[in-house]
């Protein structure tokens, strides 16, 4: 499935001139919504066209998993280098790399599980729509 078809409705109802946020959402391309936010680069209407038909992916990330993460590294963001699911022992681990050897680990033990993610690869904070 393309994006396009995934889309059709939110499209239609805004028009050609829409927005995708880094979240995966659709939206009226406007004064609401940054440059920053949005997944194309300026000038845009070339890349939103290519997006178009592009395959459908699912995001990466629950709401929920995202929000968590948001909060998480908010503190230390732009030293985050990647993100992966690791799984020492029997509790899978959420690894947050900032370089020079430095991980922050979070056990998923409790609430968040992260399902989507795969084990051991590299996720940069785009990727996962941060």
């Amino acid at each position: 499935m393309k994006n396009f078809e995934k889309y059709e409705k939110e499209i239609k109802d805004i028009g050609c001139h829409f927005a995708v946020i880094k979240n995966g959402k659709v939206c009226r391309c406007n004064d609401d919504i940054s440059c920053n936010n949005c997944i194309f680069n300026t000038p845009c209407d070339e890349e939103r066209i290519k997006w178009l038909y592009e395959e459908y992916k699912e995001p990466l990330l629950t709401n929920e998993e995202r929000e968590y993460l948001k909060a998480v590294i908010k503190p230390f963001r732009k030293k985050v280098k990647f993100i992966t699911k690791g799984k020492p022992g029997f509790n899978p681990i959420l690894f947050i790399n900032m370089g020079e050897d430095i991980d922050i680990a979070i056990p998923l033990e409790f609430g968040v599980k992260f399902e989507q993610l795969a084990y051991s690869k590299e996720y940069s904070l785009q990727e996962l729509g941060l």
